[in-house]
């Protein structure tokens, strides 16, 4: 068994010094670590605001005209972002128009008295409900569901 009372001041003072320096290092680390999670976390709410609105004004003309192909063709310029997951756009009434889902992943839309404008989070997952408007009308709302676990290759 290691015993201090018998080692020189010299070691003990080493000894002091690096327990001190681990703990500083270790509390740093806990402290960087966490700050990239808020930060991670805020910047993917950012960025699917901004993806919601770019697709909330491309899909107007789909939704004006009843193009469900032009729809299919926007949504999945989302392939480009790996954390969508789900894209979902819904018309007036509510009912599925064109959807994107990444890779062989299946989900059913949220039930519609979840559909509620805005940011939500559910769990590890962050859903984006943002209406598509021309006009003063609505057309339709787009949902994005948005999974930062997932890593795609």
């Amino acid at each position: 068994m290691f015993s201090l009372r018998n080692t020189s001041l010299q070691t003990k003072q080493t000894i002091v010094v690096m327990v001190t320096c681990t703990v500083a290092l270790l509390l740093a680390s806990i402290g960087f670590a966490f700050y990239e999670v808020l930060s991670f976390r805020t910047e993917l709410k950012h960025n699917a605001t901004i993806l919601a609105e770019v697709l909330a004004n491309n899909t107007v003309a789909p939704l004006q005209f009843d193009d469900k192909n032009s729809a299919t063709e926007i949504l999945r310029g989302l392939r480009a972002e790996p954390n969508i997951v789900t894209a979902i756009l819904y018309d007036q009434h509510g009912n599925e128009f064109s959807r994107y889902v990444r890779g062989a992943i299946k989900t059913d839309g949220p039930p519609r008295e979840e559909r509620i404008d805005g940011v939500h989070v559910k769990g590890a997952d962050l859903l984006m409900f943002r209406p598509v408007i021309n006009n003063g009308e609505r057309l339709g709302t787009v949902y994005l569901k948005c999974a930062p676990h997932v890593v795609t290759m």
